[in-house]
């Protein structure tokens, strides 16, 4: 299962594999992940989840949104994660 820590602007287009990325939890990213049949997920609350028939969906901004993030698989599922400060907590500063 490929798997990435979001640094700068990612397209990532595949048609049947999952996929992970991590993003950290203090972060300016627009997301936009999108499956076909595959399961989508984030642990980011911030984000929209939309599940239609041929579509699953989760987008919107972590925080303001400077950043891009795009995933779009057929039948492979998306997980987004949320990386943590180096205590294993958020950070409270920018």
């Amino acid at each position: 299962m490929p798997s990435w820590t979001v640094d700068a602007p990612k397209r990532l287009d595949f048609d049947d594999v999952a996929v992970t990325i991590t993003v950290p939890a203090v972060s300016d990213t627009k997301v936009h992940l999108q499956s076909t049949s595959g399961a989508v997920r984030s642990e980011f609350e911030t984000l929209r989840s939309v599940k239609a028939p041929a579509s699953h969906t989760v987008s919107g901004n972590v925080g303001a949104g400077t950043g891009h993030v795009s995933v779009s698989t057929m039948s492979g599922s998306v997980t987004l994660l949320r990386r943590l400060g180096r205590e294993g907590k958020e950070s409270e500063t920018r």
